[in-house]
């Protein structure tokens, strides 16, 4: 008899749990992916974004709870929800105790909101675990769905990567200007024609709105359908404009 109470007990609990995961909806259900940073840049975070969505009948106010299962010593941590983003002091919008924060996460039936994991790595690589707790605060022992976020951390050099990551050359082949933006490192450039011949070779920094007049020789792209960059040297600068003509 004891036994059978126990397992009606059980089954009953655990219906009302798949219940509760059910109304409440987070997608992804685990957020994965490892992410190439300048470390150099102490400040700087990567967000990881999800979405949760209430699907039951009931509106709920929401409380998350920040449960840090692995990380790097010195790693940060912040949740942006619905109504703020919260700092790297707080791991929940609902403080029972201090009562600041105290700002749940009111969700209509249908309702989608944002719960996205910002993570702070402090110039150190590694991995870290996040768990997102979710409870609805009629009933705060209870627990609605955990958002859970994998997330790695790779350094990567801040010339190397980083900036050659943003760097856009266009357009390519050219024929008559050429632009680079968000340069902060390029100070040559060589430009060469289609057969790999070699062109213009710009030493001048690669400053804003830096711009050469176009020779009076024959057009490059005339002859040989268009050039292509090559490639370049450390110096600094935003956006400059070249001409692809070769000195014939």
């Amino acid at each position: 008899m004891k036994q059978a109470l126990l397992i009606l007990i059980s089954t009953l609990l655990c219906g009302q749990y798949l219940r509760a995961q059910s109304d409440l909806e987070v997608t992804p259900a685990q957020w994965e992916s490892t992410i190439e940073f300048d470390l150099s840049n102490t400040y700087e975070y990567t967000a990881c974004h999800a979405r949760i969505k209430n699907n039951g009948r009931q509106t709920l106010n929401l409380r998350w709870e920040i449960i840090v299962d692995e990380a790097p010593d010195g790693w940060r941590f912040s949740v942006c929800d619905q109504n703020t983003c919260y700092f790297t002091t707080n791991t929940t919008n609902v403080d029972f105790y201090d009562r600041i924060p105290y700002a749940p996460v009111i969700m209509l039936p249908g309702d989608t909101a944002k719960l996205n994991l910002n993570v702070f790595p402090i110039g150190q690589a590694g991995t870290a675990n996040i768990r997102i707790n979710l409870y609805d605060l009629a009933n705060p022992k209870v627990l609605l769905n955990t958002a859970y976020y994998f997330v790695t951390i790779e350094g990567v050099t801040p010339v190397t990567e980083v900036d050659k990551g943003r760097l856009r050359i266009y357009p390519n082949p050219v024929t008559d200007y050429l632009t680079i933006t968000r340069n902060t490192f390029v100070k040559q450039l060589w430009i060469s024609n289609v057969l790999g011949k070699a062109g213009a070779h710009l030493r001048h920094q690669l400053r804003q709105q830096v711009r050469y007049r176009r020779p009076p020789r024959r057009h490059l792209s005339r002859e040989h359908g268009g050039c292509q960059p090559q490639g370049g040297e450390n110096g600094e600068g935003e956006q400059a404009k070249h001409p692809a003509v070769m000195h014939c």
